[in-house]
C-alpha cells in the first residue's frame, strides 16, 4: 500500500526534481502530470486505476461540452499575447471555470474516498494486528498457565510419592519396632518360664525331700510302734515324748502344706499379672500400628 496520504502528496513528489525524469514546463496541465504519474512506478496499481478512470470522466465530459485543444502556436497567439474576451470566448470562461469546479469537486471526492479507503485499510490492518497480538498473548497466557497447572500437579506428586515414602518408612520402623519388642517380650517370657520352670524344679525336689522326710519319720514312727509292742511301755515319759513328736510332725505338715500352698498362690497370681501385662502391652502395640497405618 502507498505511502500518500492525499492528492497534494503525489503534486509535491511530481513536481520534485529528479535526475531520472526531465523537467516539467511551465505550460504543462493536470492532465500531463497524471499522464507522468502512469509512467512512475512508485505509483500503486489501485492508484493508476483512479488516475485512468479520472482521464476518461474528463474525456467524456470534454466530449459533451464540445471542447477540443487549442491549436498550438496558433495565429491569435502569436499575434495577441492577451486574450482577447469576446461573447464566445466569456461562456467558454464560464465553462471552463464551471468544468475546473466541477473537477475539483470531483478530485475532491475522490480524494476523500481515497482517504476514506485508506482508514479503512489502516483500520483492518490494525484490527488484524490487535487481533493477532490478542491471540498471540492468550497463547502465552494458555501456555503458561499450562506450565504452572503442570509443575503444580508435578510437585503435588512428588509431594503425595515424599509423603507416602516416608508413611513407609514410618511404618516399617514400627514393624521393626513391633518385632523387636515382640521378641524381646518372647525372651523375657522364656526366660521367666525357664525360671518358673527351675523354681517348680525346685518345690518339687524340695516337696519330693520332704516326703522322704515324712517317709522316713513314718518309718521310724511305725519302728518305734513296733518296738513298743514288743516290749511294754514302763515310764509315762516315753508316752508323752511320742506324743509330742506326733503333733511336732503334724505341725510341720501342715506348715509345708501352708507354704506350698502360698507359693502356688504367688505363682498364679504371677501368672495371672504377667497375662495381664502381655494383653496390654499387645493392645498398645496394636493401637499404635493402627494409628501409624492411618498417619495420626
Amino acid at each position: 500500500m502507498s505511502d500518500y496520504l492525499d492528492w497534494n502528496d503525489l503534486l509535491e513528489e511530481e513536481d520534485t526534481p529528479s535526475p531520472l525524469s526531465s523537467p516539467a514546463l511551465p505550460g504543462d496541465s493536470d492532465k500531463k502530470s497524471l499522464s507522468d504519474l502512469l509512467q512512475l512506478d512508485q505509483v500503486s496499481d489501485e492508484l493508476k486505476q483512479l488516475i485512468a478512470h479520472h482521464q476518461t470522466l474528463e474525456q467524456e465530459m470534454d466530449q459533451l461540452l464540445g471542447r477540443s485543444k487549442a491549436e498550438e502556436n496558433s495565429w491569435d497567439s502569436l499575434r495577441f499575447p492577451m486574450p482577447v474576451h469576446t461573447a464566445k470566448s466569456r461562456l467558454k470562461d464560464k465553462q471552463a471555470v464551471k468544468i475546473e469546479l466541477l473537477q475539483a469537486e470531483q478530485k475532491k471526492r475522490w480524494l476523500e474516498q481515497l482517504k476514506l479507503k485508506r482508514k479503512q485499510e489502516e483500520k483492518k490492518e490494525n484490527q488484524a494486528k490487535a487481533l493477532k497480538m490478542d491471540q498471540l498473548i492468550r497463547k502465552k497466557i494458555e501456555h503458561k498457565n499450562k506450565q504452572q497447572r503442570q509443575q503444580k500437579l508435578d510437585q503435588l506428586k512428588r509431594e503425595a510419592l515424599s509423603q507416602q515414602q516416608l508413611q513407609r518408612q514410618r511404618n516399617e520402623a514400627l514393624q521393626r519396632e513391633r518385632q523387636q519388642r515382640l521378641a524381646q517380650q518372647r525372651q523375657d517370657a522364656l526366660k521367666r518360664i525357664a525360671a518358673e520352670q527351675q523354681r517348680i524344679e525346685m518345690q518339687k525336689q524340695q516337696a519330693q525331700k520332704v516326703a522322704l522326710e515324712n517317709k522316713q519319720r513314718l518309718a521310724d514312727y511305725l519302728l518305734r510302734e513296733e518296738r513298743l509292742k514288743q516290749k511294754p511301755i514302763d515310764s509315762a515319759l516315753d508316752t508323752k515324748k511320742m506324743t509330742a513328736d506326733k503333733e511336732l510332725e503334724q505341725r510341720q505338715n501342715r506348715h509345708q502344706e501352708r507354704v506350698a500352698r502360698r507359693k502356688e498362690e504367688e505363682r498364679q497370681q504371677q501368672l495371672n499379672d504377667e497375662k495381664r501385662r502381655q494383653r496390654a502391652l499387645q493392645k498398645h502395640m496394636d493401637k499404635r500400628a493402627e494409628s501409624a497405618r492411618w498417619g495420626f
